[in-house]
């Protein structure tokens, strides 16, 4: 195991249940994954499913970053303008019908609420 992620599992305990994080406590359920910039993991707080993520600092010599978080959201903004940029113009140059798309908003929302309902149950 790499030195700063040995740094980093020392640091941030996230073997029991409860966190306190920016004045907020988190229940820890589990797991959602890790890679080059930290780890995921699904908590509850106030009545609501988040994320907690763990972000850890990797020296790099080709890359930069000024604040983790703040990179994290400025792409999260720019990919939800892109695939509706992408979706108007699929649209306009008719390469899908209006109905295709709303059929397919409309079976993403199916399988969502049957994903939130089977996870909710599973957690239980």
């Amino acid at each position: 195991m790499r030195a700063w992620r040995q740094r980093s599992l020392l640091m941030f305990n996230w073997n029991t249940d409860y966190k306190r994080v920016s004045g907020k406590i988190y229940h820890i359920r589990r797991l959602l994954g890790h890679g080059k910039g930290g780890y995921s993991w699904l908590a509850d707080c106030d009545g609501q499913q988040v994320v907690v993520k763990q972000i850890h600092h990797e020296p790099c010599d080709y890359y930069t970053f000024d604040n983790k978080i703040e990179a994290e959201r400025r792409d999260y903004e720019r990919l939800k303008e892109f695939s509706t940029f992408m979706v108007i113009g699929r649209l306009v140059a008719g390469v899908h019908w209006l109905t295709d798309i709303v059929g397919s908003v409309l079976l993403s929302a199916g399988l969502y609420c049957l994903y939130r309902t089977c996870a909710a149950a599973m957690m239980n």
